[in-house]
């Protein structure tokens, strides 16, 4: 009983703090929409880009903040679509950057996939590219500018060892060990500030755990941090 009023505490905290992260950012697309539909006339060219550049950032991550929601909402209830298959991991890898790469030009953060070509996966390919773009977004806030997040991989006999490795600024040995635990939350701002629920981290657990997989981070403050992952390189349920 005490098990279950805490889960249901915990939660209650979690969207608490995950209600205000959804309202907090609106002031500055209302901030900047009514700047550049006002006093588009008395700015200059850059200035325009500027200030368009930022809101596409900011809707960016609010984009992100919402998938993300919806995504751990719907694999907590067992209603979010799973379908694996046979997946080339290098092109999944790049798909993710493709869409993190604005947030990665933002701090001048390098993003680099050392996956060979032909190295397959077996995944949900929705569900994959959610797990690589939560934890190479966790690098990309965490690390400082003109940083740099890596991904490797190598097969471990039935599985795939995917690594998301990163020079940032690490975490202390207790946020490590509790990073992936239910009802361990942490509110850490990233490098420039950034703001974040922890629900990306919470939503790999459970992604990796569909798969029958694992994860588990290395970290030392200062020397930053590399996210282990297990999944299956081919159907073992078969």
């Amino acid at each position: 009983m005490d098990g279950l009023k805490n889960s249901i505490e915990s939660k209650d905290r979690y969207f608490s703090l995950l209600a205000h992260d959804l309202r907090s950012p609106f002031h500055i697309f209302l901030n900047l929409s009514e700047l550049l539909s006002e006093e588009v006339e008395n700015l200059s060219k850059a200035e325009i880009t500027k200030f368009s550049k930022q809101l596409n950032i900011a809707l960016h991550k609010q984009y992100e903040l919402l998938t993300d929601l919806l995504d751990w909402s719907g694999i907590e209830s067992n209603q979010l679509a799973f379908n694996p298959e046979t997946l080339l991991l290098y092109e999944e890898v790049m798909k993710v950057f493709d869409s993190v790469s604005a947030l990665a030009q933002e701090k001048d953060i390098m993003l680099s996939c050392e996956v060979n070509g032909d190295f397959e996966v077996y995944a949900d390919p929705r569900v994959l590219r959610t797990l690589i773009r939560n934890l190479v977004s966790n690098s990309i806030k965490f690390t400082n500018n003109g940083g740099w997040v890596k991904i490797n991989a190598s097969n471990k006999g039935n599985f795939v060892e995917i690594v998301v490795v990163d020079n940032g600024v690490g975490m202390v040995s207790n946020v490590a060990e509790n990073l992936f635990k239910s009802d361990f939350h942490t509110t850490t701002q990233g490098t420039n500030n950034e703001k974040g629920t922890g629900l990306g981290l919470r939503f790999c657990k459970q992604a990796v755990e569909k798969h029958n997989g694992t994860i588990r981070v290395e970290s030392e403050p200062y020397q930053g941090s590399t996210f282990l992952i297990t999944l299956p390189n081919k159907n073992i349920n078969h």
